[in-house]
């Protein structure tokens, strides 16, 4: 599996890279009203309004440093296009520390990880690499801590624009 490592504090994490549509630099993030808290605000991606989730402020309650390696991760919103409600954006994205490296590990190496509050509740796995312990970032259960899960799942909302209108661009 490619994975794309990126870091949040002091830990490294593993995305799948099928999960992202597109490797974005660090651009302009406009603050927008009733955005969920761990949620930086909103990008113009070709036109489109598209959520910044901050991965640093979501596990460290600190925001992302910006550095020349922080990149903004394009991912696919949760659920299957024709299931997200009407105003849904089709993608969101995730603001990462030290997202520039390209690593494929096999899916077997991971093994479970307890589920736990703070940056353990975004991983699913975990696994060691000579002295590092890498986690596998898992997006639903990071959209879950949202309240952004997929439509199917009956406990929790879908991500949607309807306590504010969405913001123009």
């Amino acid at each position: 599996m490619l994975t794309l490592l990126l870091q949040i504090g002091e830990m490294r994490f593993a995305l799948d890279a099928r999960e992202v549509i597109e490797v974005l630099p660090l651009v302009e993030v406009k603050p927008a009203p009733g955005l969920p808290e761990g949620v930086a605000g909103m990008m113009n991606y070709r036109g489109e309004p598209v959520p910044v989730i901050d991965l640093s402020r979501m596990g460290c309650g600190q925001p992302a440093p910006r550095l020349f390696s922080t990149r903004i991760l394009l991912v696919r919103s949760p659920g299957p296009a024709g299931e997200r409600p009407e105003r849904t954006p089709s993608c969101i994205g995730v603001l990462a520390e030290r997202a520039t490296e390209t690593r494929r590990f096999s899916e077997a190496a991971f093994a479970l990880a307890p589920a736990a509050g703070g940056l353990a509740g975004f991983a699913s796995a975990a696994m060691t690499d000579g002295n590092d312990l890498i986690f596998k970032l898992d997006l639903v259960q990071l959209f879950r801590r949202l309240a952004w899960a997929p439509p199917s799942s009956r406990d929790a909302q879908p991500l949607a624009w309807t306590s504010t209108p969405s913001p123009s661009f």
